[in-house]
């Protein structure tokens, strides 16, 4: 089960679906009868913050928050919270002070990728996760036209440049960093698992993975069948948005 020692990382560029599956995943908690209570931490300037959800029943700390646009409610993870927690450092701070309290940590977002801080040495020498898993979402680089395309479902419009599209090869040597990491880690007696998948991986993919990784692979055929069940990629879309307008 979930314990402080237990981190779970989702990590790639805007569009590969990040923010949608752990929606999906605290969903799926919420439908199973769990309850998701604001988390409140004191950060490194000493103020108390409301810096994510925490489940009692799952024992985790889900970076982020929730929101709600067009009447729909979404997921919006670390990226929204860069600030609250004082940026890096805090970050740093923040994880190994939760690990301490006994509590495992989700954390997702286009800004943990390119992080020592992230990856898996760090993880396990200074907060003390050595349960790590990581996956990552992402395109192959002659996907552009579907990256754009992506954008503009969710945007209503294609991406103003290629800035971040340009990221998603540094993003790859980031994951090729984890897995050496990985490797040393689980030679020390840790525990690394890393899943390298397409953008366009099924929406169910993180919520699988992260079942299998805690012993509860019982749990991934109801998770499944949940996913197909929702509708909520359709109703999180910018066509869906203007029908209320």
């Amino acid at each position: 089960m979930v314990d402080g020692e237990s981190i779970v990382l989702v990590k790639g560029i805007s569009g590969s679906g990040k923010s949608t599956r752990v929606y999906l995943f605290l969903e799926f908690l919420e439908s199973l009868g769990m309850k998701l209570h604001p988390y409140k931490f004191k950060t490194l300037d000493g103020k108390e913050k409301e810096v994510g959800v925490y489940s009692e029943d799952f024992n985790m700390v889900f970076v982020g928050k929730f929101y709600e646009n067009g009447g729909i409610r979404r997921w919006q993870g670390y990226d929204s919270m860069t600030s609250r927690l004082c940026k890096a450092e805090g970050l740093s701070y923040f994880l190994k002070e939760t690990s301490k309290a006994g509590h495992g940590v989700l954390i997702d977002g286009a800004g943990t990728t390119v992080s020592w801080r992230l990856r898996p040495l760090d993880l396990c020498g200074e907060s003390e996760f050595t349960n790590i898993l990581h996956v990552r979402y992402d395109y192959r680089d002659d996907q552009w036209d579907e990256y754009c395309a992506r954008i503009a479902y969710r945007s209503g419009e294609p991406p103003k440049g290629d800035c971040m599209w340009r990221k998603h090869r540094t993003f790859m040597h980031d994951f090729e960093k984890a897995q050496r990491e990985g490797e040393e880690v689980n030679e020390a007696g840790g525990c690394v698992v890393l899943h390298d998948q397409p953008y366009d991986a099924p929406v169910w993919d993180l919520g699988v993975h992260i079942f299998n990784f805690f012993g509860l692979s019982e749990l991934c055929e109801e998770f499944v069948a949940f996913c197909k069940a929702s509708d909520y990629i359709e109703r999180n879309s910018f066509v869906e948005f203007q029908k209320d307008k």
